[in-house]
């Protein structure tokens, strides 16, 4: 992870995303499916980003208390974290957290449900609200829309831009499609596999 970090910064991307979940001892620590006692701490990954880049708190767990939050925002400054989460709930009460410790954080919630494992109505529920989160935007007062990049591109950049609402778009790995929306206006933040190529691609026209 930290040698992650180190290739992303040493290319020019301007945020870190990392995915934060919580230890068996409740330490918030940073890996993509499980975090044991082996995972690298959130504060272990804060303390060597430095000030090289932004980062982009993507959380995998529950944080209605916004602890996992106030820790990165506290070490970074409200300017330096983007936070995401598929936790509905999460959302109002982070803003909320947000409005007296850290006003101007954005707070997005992902179109990417999370989903409710073993039970079929529950997978079609999640599904259903994947496709059409404007409910689930208007009720949560995210101020970022997290969309993967398929259903910005058909109808939810329009939505957005619409709305004065700033985009996150995941996850943009193919040539054609980091052609599109790295010159996209509409979107703010663009999450890729492939931070070097993207960084060739920048300002280079879709079709060129």
């Amino acid at each position: 992870m930290l040698a992650a970090v180190d290739s992303a910064v040493a290319l020019g991307a301007d945020l870190v995303e990392v995915d934060v979940r919580r230890r068996a001892d409740g330490v918030a620590a940073v890996g993509h499916d499980l975090v044991d006692h082996d995972s690298p701490t959130l504060a272990h990954v804060i303390e060597h980003l430095g000030d090289r880049a932004a980062l982009h708190l993507d959380l995998k767990e529950p944080d209605p208390h916004a602890t996992i939050v106030a820790e990165a925002v506290g070490a970074l400054g409200p300017d330096r974290v983007v936070v995401t989460t598929s936790e509905d709930a999460d959302v109002p009460a982070i803003r909320t957290w947000a409005t007296g410790h850290a006003p101007g954080l954005l707070v997005g919630l992902s179109t990417s449900r999370r989903v409710v494992h073993g039970r079929w109505t529950g997978r079609a529920g999640a599904r259903i609200a994947s496709w059409l989160p404007r409910t689930r935007m208007r009720r949560s007062g995210a101020d970022l829309v997290v969309s993967h990049h398929l259903l910005a591109r058909w109808w939810l950049a329009r939505w957005a831009a619409k709305r004065g609402l700033p985009l996150l778009v995941w996850t943009v790995d193919e040539d054609t499609d980091l052609r599109r929306w790295l010159n996209d206006p509409r979107a703010t933040i663009v999450t890729t596999n492939r931070p070097a190529r993207a960084l060739e691609l920048r300002g280079v026209a879709e079709g060129g």
